[in-house]
């Protein structure tokens, strides 16, 4: 994929994806350790970012970056997916604040 044929949205629906996909593997570990339950926890894009590799635009990571916030509002912290030019994931993590 060319850079510039980066769709937004699709990048947030993959990344919301893989984050309900986190959660349900993790049969919600890390919720329930906060006392949330995952079903009250809102998730917001936030942005996407592109990283360029070495000195060449064809190859690079888009990071893309969902919000997550409490039932209230209170930012609970994010959740990052990394996929490079091709299309796979290589990375995700989830940080509470």
């Amino acid at each position: 994929m060319k850079f510039e044929e980066i769709d937004l949205g699709a990048q947030y629906e993959k990344a919301r994806t893989a984050f309900a996909e986190y959660v349900e593997a993790d049969d919600d570990l890390f919720l329930r350790e906060l006392g949330l339950p995952a079903k009250s926890v809102s998730v917001q894009n936030e942005w996407v970012h592109v990283k360029f590799s070495e000195n060449t635009k064809d190859r690079y990571i888009i990071e893309a970056n969902l919000t997550l916030f409490t039932e209230t509002g209170e930012r609970l912290g994010y959740y990052c997916l990394h996929e490079d030019e091709a299309g796979t994931i290589v990375d995700d993590f989830l940080v509470f604040e």
